[in-house]
Parts: C-alpha cells; structure tokens; sequence
C-alpha cells in the first residue's frame, strides 16, 4: 500500500502523496587497504532470499513476501540471521524514520514501477573509485527485447490490449527511456568537463607557474603546500573576475544543502520532504545570522590574503567544505590516471608499482572524507543532540539553536586537521615515489585545482562526476548474441510464452532459457572486454571465437550433469561450438 509522505507546494502549503517504491541495496566494497565490506557473505544470506523472494513477486503469479516469512523459514531449520536487526535498520531506514514499520510491509516485484532503474546503477558510480583508468559501463539484461518493437501499424488496439498495457507494460518500462536519456545527459556532462579540462589546463598551469617565483618545488615541505595551496586559493579568485562571485555563492549553497542533508539524516524526525525543506530553510538562516551567506566582497577580497570581511565565509569553507577536498583528490587522481597511460606508451614507462603506491595513499585520502560524507561518521551524541533539536518542530530551527550542534560536528569533521595530514603524506610520497617530471605534474595538479573548480564546479551541478569517464550503456540479449546462431536460425526463449510465464509451468522450459542465458552472457561479456581494450590492441590479433568456443565448452561441460531435461539441446550446443571454432556455419535447432 506504500506510506505517505507530505510534499512541500506554494498553495496548498502541503499535500500527502503515497511512496510505493523501495530500493535494496547490497555492497561489496574493498578499500585501498585491502579491507573488504561485503553483504555477500554467509551472514547476510537471509536478507538476499528476502530480496530475491521480493522481487520475484510479480502480482498474481506469487504473493506478495513479507519480512516475518524469512523469520518463520529459519525458525523451521533452526538457523539464526545474525545480521536480521542491521539489515532492516539499514535497508528500510526511510520507511522507519517516517514512522512506518516494515516487519508489518509487503513488498512485490520492482518491475511494476521500473523494469530497468539504470538510475539506482549510476548513483553510485561516484562512490566507486578505480585504481587505473577504467571503462565505466552499465550493463543491463533483456531476455524479450523484441516485445517492445512490436507496431501495430494504426489499428486499434482491443480491450484487453489496452487494459494490459495500462496497467502493467507502459508503468513498467516507460521509466527505461527517461533514465537512459539521463544517463545519456551525464555522459555529456562528464565530457563537457573534461574537454574543459583540456581547453584550459595550458592557460591555469601558466597561471600557477607565475605565482611560484622560484619555479614548482620537488621537494616540498608539508608547510610549503599549505601555504602554495592558501596562495592559490586567492589568486584564482583575484584572477576569475566576476565569475568567481557565481562560483562562490554556488559552492557555500552547496556546502549548506550539505549540511542540512546531513542534519535530516542524523535525526530520523525530519524524514518528510517537507520537514527537509524547512530544515534547509533554518541552515540558510543561520548562515544569513553568522556573517556566511549571501558572500559579500570588498575591493581588497580578491588578493593572496582574504580581508577580514570574509573571514567567516572562508572559515566556513574551511570547516565544512568536504566537497571540495574530494573533488581536488579526485582531480589528481584523475591526473595521475592519465600519466599511467602516457607512461604505457613512452619508450621508458614509469614505475607502476609507485604509481599505484601514491594512488594508495590518495584513495585512503580520499575514503577519509567520503567516512565523513555519512551521517554514520558522527558520535551517537551528536545524533541524540540532533534528534532533540529537531523533534516535533517539522524541521525548524533557530540559529542560536542551531550553533551548538554545528559546532560540534565542526570539531568532529576536523577538516583543517585532514588538509595538514594529506600535505604531509601528499609531500612525502611525491618525493620517494615519483621521478621529477612527474612530479611536477602532480604538484601543479594538487596547487591548481582551485582555478579548475572555478570552470568546473557550476557546470557539474553539483554532481560529483569529476573522476567518472562517459558512462557506456550495454545490453546482453538474444539479438545482441551472434556466435552460436543467426537471426534467422535464432530459438526464441521459453520464457517469452504466456506473457512471459511460460518457463514456470516447464523445467525443460526453465533449462533451455538458463543454458542460452549462461552462453549469451559468456559471448557478450568477451565482447564488452575486447571493445574496452580495442584502443590499445591495434597491433594484437585475437581470436575471438576462440575464446568464446572456450567458454561455451566449459559451461556446457559444467552443467551436462545438472540439466537432466536438455540433453539434445547440449549435443546439438555442442556442436555448433565446434563448428564455431572450425569457422563453419550449421543451421540445427
């Protein structure tokens, strides 16, 4: 049935509209340290069924699952799921915060809303670093991509026609055309910033270069960069002009939303969107209180040394602005990501191994701020302050109300006490692990990204897709699959029949559509890697057939024992591999 949220209008004030979508979200995450977080290990077991069991309820042919029937299974075997509390206080958080229990909650299948969220796929692209530079793909499965090329060629549909696809086909997949124009739009946007990049980067490293009088430091003490950086920082806004203006009021609005986001997480009260919006409204006024925004220049603002009439803008950055940190360590990833390949095709290519070392030591920079990017990272203290504060006030707040609590996550952010530890790692690695010319262009890098942000940071919108590359869109299907069959001689999937119920009623159905779907995936996962890496394998012959001939033996070697209902279908597979491999053509079925 969904739960109701209140949505923040001009006239009426409010209105409630009902929230039926819900995402589960299972990481894996291993760190530059080599720490891994996986919520695909033993432990976490139950909660897969339960999001497999989820979304595998399509209406009228499962009912629909529910928390407590995970319980009753375990309870049958006597088995115990550990991590039953984290999972639903982690995966059903908004539903808990708006007052909503879902132990008592039944859930069916996603695919009645969306059958294809790219969009829940391309948030999290930001949050996952590469250590090189990496072919950025989002890869999704149509088992049936020819149900929706069908035209009717102007007639008129009947009634069950129309009652289906109302209910049913247009909800579930007209959300796959938005989400692809918007992954589309990123991909723009990814490459408008870095042709910006390139434009630009000849002129800004001019301009860094002349505020060094004594050429860039090799050596550079911890003190050195800090300093460097504070120079920086007060030439680019002397020499940005007005731009500088747009940009810093953007980049304190941003930190501000940041905070009031951050301040609607750690209190569980201000769950509705109209509780957040209010909330944002009180962190504005705050900042209007303090001195902070709107930012206001004087003729001696744009030097090396900020006037006193800024001082508490820049204070404020300098205490808050996460953001900033990592789109500057991003950047000099980004940078040091680009020296790797120019090292792969130099005649003496640079050590990898300290290359990935300095990276090392970025990515923990890095994962630094992204633990303070989570209201997770704040002691249980602050959470209880902010949920005293914000109870029963539907998300407002005063600023003599509102200071002692951002005081105390300032002091726990420790932001100034994180640039000085990142210059001294940053000072120390440069010099032991990297020759002088490279060197050099990672301390420009490091020193200039404050110019870069100024073109970069209002075209990005906020979005933190400066260490991301153009996001590629890929299918695996039957029509996208040409190794073993033609689209003439191509077998349709069992699983088409019946509106697409058709394999359920049938094991052979079942089996014939898990084999082709193992060997489509196969093919075209040798597909993706050969285009990913076809740049740099223009001398290099591959046998592409091979390889995927290879691949089709050993998955039907592996399942022969398992596949009790296809043993013609495996013989006649089998041949068309060998016929692949030997260059032929065969027509079987």
């Amino acid at each position: 049935y969904g739960y109701e949220q209140t949505i923040p209008l001009h006239d009426p004030p409010i209105v409630s509209e009902r929230e039926h979508r819900h995402v589960l979200r299972f990481d894996y995450l291993q760190h530059s340290d080599g720490d891994v977080q996986s919520q695909f290990d033993a432990n976490h077991i139950p909660g897969l069924v339960f999001a497999a069991r989820a979304t595998s309820s399509f209406p009228g042919a499962f009912p629909p699952a529910q928390i407590n029937e995970i319980d009753r299974i375990l309870n049958q075997r006597g088995e115990e799921w550990l991590t039953r509390d984290r999972f639903i206080a982690r995966s059903f958080k908004a539903m808990i915060d708006i007052g909503h229990n879902p132990l008592t909650s039944s859930f069916i299948d996603g695919s009645v809303l969306n059958n294809k969220p790219f969009a829940e796929a391309v948030s999290v692209l930001s949050d996952r670093p590469a250590y090189r530079e990496v072919d950025r793909r989002v890869i999704y499965i149509d088992p049936d991509p020819e149900s929706g090329e069908i035209e009717r060629g102007g007639a008129l549909p009947g009634f069950f026609q129309t009652l289906r696809a109302s209910l049913s086909d247009i909800p579930r997949n007209e959300p796959v055309r938005d989400e692809l124009a918007e992954i589309n739009e990123i991909s723009q946007q990814v490459h408008l910033y870095q042709e910006v990049l390139k434009a630009t980067r000849p002129h800004i490293q001019r301009a860094i270069t002349g505020i060094l009088p004594d050429g860039v430091p090799l050596h550079p003490t911890p003190h050195q960069l800090a300093q460097l950086r504070e120079t920086a920082n007060g030439h680019a806004a002397r020499d940005a002009g007005y731009a500088y203006d747009g940009y810093i009021q953007t980049k304190v609005l941003s930190v501000l939303s940041w905070i009031s986001d951050m301040l609607a997480d750690l209190a569980p009260q201000v769950a509705q969107p109209s509780a957040r919006a209010a909330l944002a409204r009180s962190v504005e006024d705050w900042a209007r209180a303090e001195g902070i925004f709107p930012v206001e220049f004087e003729t001696g603002d744009r030097t090396d040394e900020f006037s006193p009439s800024t001082a508490r803008w820049v204070t404020f950055l300098r205490r808050f602005d996460v953001g900033f940190r990592q789109r500057r360590l991003r950047f000099v990833i980004r940078r040091l990501n680009e020296l790797y390949a120019k090292s792969d095709q130099s005649e003496t290519p640079l050590d990898s191994h300290g290359l990935d070392e300095f990276k090392g030591v970025l990515y923990r920079a890095l994962e630094r701020l992204q633990r303070r990017d989570v209201c997770s990272f704040f002691k249980s203290e602050i959470h209880d302050k902010a949920g005293k504060l914000l109870a029963h006030t539907g998300g407002k707040a005063s600023p003599e109300e509102l200071n002692p609590l951002l005081s105390e996550m300032r002091n726990a952010l420790s932001l100034v006490e994180v640039d000085t530890l990142l210059d001294d790692e940053f000072s120390i690695m440069i010099v032991n692990f990297l020759p002088d010319d490279t060197r050099k262009e990672l301390i420009l890098a490091y020193l200039s990204f404050p110019f870069f942000d100024v073109l970069t940071f209002p075209l990005l919108r906020w979005q933190p897709l400066d260490d991301v590359d153009t996001v590629l869109v890929a299918r695996i299907s039957p029509q996208d699959c040409t190794a073993l069959e033609t689209a003439e001689t191509r077998t349709a999937l069992r699983g088409r029949e019946l509106g697409h119920f058709g394999a359920f009623f049938s094991r052979e159905a079942r089996e014939h559509d898990y084999v082709w779907g193992r060997l489509h995936a196969a093919e075209r996962l040798v597909d993706f890697v050969v285009d990913a890496a076809s740049s740099g394998l223009q001398t290099i012959s591959i046998n592409e057939e091979a390889i995927k001939s290879r691949l089709f033996r050993s998955i039907l070697k592996n399942e022969a024992e398992h596949l009790t209902k296809s043993s013609e279908l495996l013989r006649n597979l089998s041949e068309r591999t060998d016929a692949l491999l030997a260059g032929e053509a065969t027509d079987t079925h």
